[in-house]
């Protein structure tokens, strides 16, 4: 496990590098010279590859990160961090940090840029496009001020630490009246952001001292709960047991949910919608299963289960079928 936790930290510390741009957080990166597939089939992203500088000119790498992307790696290096890591890794894990911090928080006050440093390709506070606003709580800030409270502990930068508390005070985090609505999203939604968000305030109930932040961050937690505690979800699960307790735990559901995985992880049609050994409902996202399917039923969205639908019926369909 500890070479393996090297493997990730060095290929992090690539994708902070290989722009020339330190803490400019590139999506992913491929062996070799020239344009990719993605470029040649003129897609909209085209223009967001690049060849690598300097001693990562081998690879091609693709820009345009989101404010999802820093906060899985801000998040994911904080928690080996502050659990796992030796003092080694630590040091490397402070040098990431520390170049991510200053590109996304401190160069354009929590604006993201284009490895160009000029053109804007995200906003942290308010999440995507800055569409949930910059003044009350939302789950894309909840992301960023996470990024903010582990930059801080782990860069030891006063001006980050200054930074976390102007966004919690302006965002009213310690404020009942302000944090009374959920930002959690609703029942059998918003997974994407919520698999970003659990373990956000997983960590953030490890590393926060401040009784009203803590507060607010365990009332979070219990907001997802009490829409996704039906799910059999064994990772969120895991997740509201570690900070709301045991008695918050679906163990059974987790076991049956664990116990579904397919062997096989290769992308399979599914067309659950024509069974009729399923129960179905319908909403505003249309018709889906009543029940969590199992896991090798469901339709994935892409490699990485836990922002998919449990409920959702039908994808990766062939096309003489669709």
């Amino acid at each position: 496990a500890h070479a393996r936790a090297d493997e990730v930290i060095g290929g992090l510390r690539i994708l902070t590098l290989v722009s020339g741009q330190p803490g400019f957080l590139a999506r992913g990166i491929a062996l070799g010279h020239g344009v990719s597939y993605e470029e040649r089939g003129g897609t909209d992203t085209r223009d967001l590859w690049k060849q690598g500088v300097g001693e990562f000119s081998k690879y091609r790498y693709r820009g345009g990160p989101s404010h999802h992307n820093y906060d899985q790696v801000f998040r994911g290096l904080g928690i080996y961090y502050f659990i796992a890591a030796d003092e080694e890794q630590k040091e490397k894990i402070k040098e990431i940090v520390t170049d991510m911090s200053n590109w996304a928080h401190l160069r354009k006050n929590m604006r993201v840029m284009h490895d160009d440093g000029e053109r804007e390709s995200t906003v942290l506070i308010g999440g995507w496009r800055a569409m949930a606003g910059t003044t009350e709580p939302s789950g894309g800030s909840l992301m960023a001020t996470t990024g903010l409270k582990i930059a801080a502990l782990i860069t030891g930068n006063p001006e980050v630490a200054k930074l976390y508390e102007e966004w919690v005070d302006k965002l009213g985090y310690r404020d009942p009246e302000r944090t009374k609505e959920s930002i959690m999203g609703p029942s059998r939604g918003n997974y994407d952001d919520t698999d970003h968000l659990l373990p956000d305030l997983y960590l953030l109930n490890k590393i926060e001292d401040d009784p009203d932040l803590l507060t607010f961050y365990r009332k979070c937690m219990k907001d997802s709960w009490e829409v996704h505690k039906d799910e059999k979800q064994s990772w969120f699960n895991f997740l509201y047991a570690s900070v709301l307790g045991e008695e918050y735990a679906d163990l059974e559901g987790s076991l049956w949910h664990l116990r579904s995985f397919p062997t096989c992880r290769l992308f399979q049609p599914q067309m659950n919608s024509i069974r009729e050994d399923i129960e179905f409902t319908a909403d505003d996202r249309g018709k889906e299963a009543l029940k969590p399917l199992p896991v090798h039923e469901r339709r994935m969205d892409n490699e990485y289960h836990w922002k998919g639908s449990p409920f959702a019926l039908d994808g990766w369909l062939s096309r003489i079928v669709s």
